[in-house]
């Protein structure tokens, strides 16, 4: 199973959430999680390991619109590791700017 997980800064407009999801789908990727950074924490920290269906490990895939919250908040790079250690991938999305 691959999660794909959109993370929602505190400062990030729904409309922008909204447009990077509508990109996501029409290159195929459906997200199946919007979460903001304790909510991150708590899926990282629960069981995703094990695919309950079997024996292959779920996948993650955390998705992060650039903003300068991400670089203010030490928790997000904490989550990204996180993410990583657990086999999965990061992928940084520089914002649309100007509308």
């Amino acid at each position: 199973m691959v999660h794909v997980i959109v993370y929602k800064s505190a400062t990030l407009a729904p409309a922008e959430v909204s447009r990077l999801r509508t990109l996501l789908a029409a290159a195929g990727i459906e997200c199946d999680l919007e979460l903001d950074i304790e909510e991150l924490n708590e899926f990282l920290d629960g069981d995703f390991e094990e695919d309950k269906e079997g024996d292959e490990a779920s996948e993650i895939v955390l998705i992060v619109l650039l903003t300068p919250e991400c670089e203010a908040d030490d928790r997000l790079p904490q989550a990204a590791g996180k993410v990583a250690r657990a086999g999965g991938r990061v992928i940084g999305v520089w914002p649309r700017h100007g509308g």
